[in-house]
């Protein structure tokens, strides 16, 4: 969700899931913009074509549709698609060990 002071992450809590039937090219990253009209359809990028909740939609990054999970809805997100080992060494290269301590091995 597109917050007026920062984004935050709403992934698994927000009032809608992404379903994605296909994907054109599962290793390319790519943003959808979603543009809320009401609260039973939305564009996406550009699109000028309104898409009600549960109707799949198609465009070059795949098909996908949106499911409403309910509760307040705002009117834009950006929904980002990464492969799996790009996400991966994002949050890899984040995380930080102090220098000089031992890490338990298992």
């Amino acid at each position: 969700m597109l917050g007026k002071i920062k984004t935050i992450n709403i992934y698994k809590y927000g009032p809608f899931l992404i379903e994605t039937a296909a994907l054109t090219d599962s290793s390319r990253s790519f943003t959808l913009k979603i543009k809320f009209v009401n609260d039973q359809a939305f564009k996406v990028n550009e699109d000028k074509t309104l898409i009600p909740f549960g109707k799949f939609f198609k465009n070059q990054f795949g098909t996908f549709r949106l499911i409403r999970q309910g509760g307040p809805i705002a009117k834009d997100y950006s929904i980002t698609y990464q492969h799996t080992s790009s996400a991966a060494g994002a949050y890899a290269a984040a995380v930080r060990l102090p220098q000089n301590q031992q890490v338990p091995v298992s």
